[in-house]
């Protein structure tokens, strides 16, 4: 388990949602609800929980606005990122981006 996410407090499936994003990099909701198992509901509520926290940031599709992207916002956990983190984590971005 990520210490980080027990500092904050953060509930059992906040916190697998955090891990699969921290290891994935950037998810579709699809893909945080087959990596993590959670019901749709346990996981949209999760997904808010760390929303409202400052930790993750949503993004929509420009293709199809009904889809969302996922992933931990920069310097939102966990501020000592170093700049390639930062650089490959906006290139993943603008790679789903599209």
């Amino acid at each position: 388990m990520d210490s980080t996410a027990l500092d904050l407090h953060l509930s059992g499936s906040a916190q697998k949602v955090l891990n699969v994003l921290l290891s994935m990099k950037i998810a579709r909701f699809e893909d945080l609800k087959e990596r993590t198992g959670l019901p749709k509901r346990t996981l949209l509520y999760s997904i808010r929980i760390l929303r409202d926290a400052g930790i993750v940031e949503t993004q929509i599709c420009m293709n199809d606005a009904r889809r969302r992207f996922y992933c931990v916002k920069l310097g939102g956990i966990g501020s000592n990122q170093s700049i390639n983190e930062q650089q490959s984590t906006e290139q993943l971005w603008h790679s789903w981006k599209s």
